[in-house]
């Protein structure tokens, strides 16, 4: 099952399987009470992420995010993720948790590589080298 907005994703629930928000107004804030009102929200991405558990290939390029919430890196059958084109400066190393990804493209992301600080212990740096190799190995060559 494929579908193209939060609220038909809602109603899938588990049996959900892609879900493509490609350039979606459904991901714009409209909480008045929000100061992101009116841009790209990771709120309601969130709530119908935890709901949608067997998703396998997600599409949330072109939304301008920031961000990403923390129920994107439980999804266990993810397969294909698709965050080109937004303004994501990094990935955290909750990535990692996404042991079945298969193709990660992230291009148009001004993705910032962090410089070895000296100030990091041994732990950090590791977790940083192993999220950088991830990344490399799963990165998505196709071009728009």
């Amino acid at each position: 099952l494929v579908t193209t907005s939060l609220s038909e994703a809602t109603r899938a629930g588990k049996r959900l399987r892609e879900l493509v928000l490609r350039s979606s107004e459904d991901l714009k804030c409209v909480n008045l009470m929000c100061e992101k009102v009116g841009d790209p929200c990771i709120c309601r991405l969130a709530r119908v992420l935890s709901l949608t558990p067997d998703l396998e290939r997600l599409d949330l390029s072109k939304n301008g995010l920031t961000a990403l919430p923390e129920e994107l890196f439980k999804l266990r059958n993810l397969r294909n993720l698709d965050l080109s084109y937004n303004r994501l400066t990094e990935l955290p190393s909750s990535v990692l948790q996404l042991s079945h990804l298969r193709v990660l493209d992230v291009q148009g992301n001004p993705l910032v590589e962090e410089e070895d600080d000296n100030d990091n212990d041994d732990q950090e740096a590791e977790t940083l080298m192993r999220v950088r190799q991830f990344i490399r190995e799963r990165i998505s060559t196709r071009s728009v």
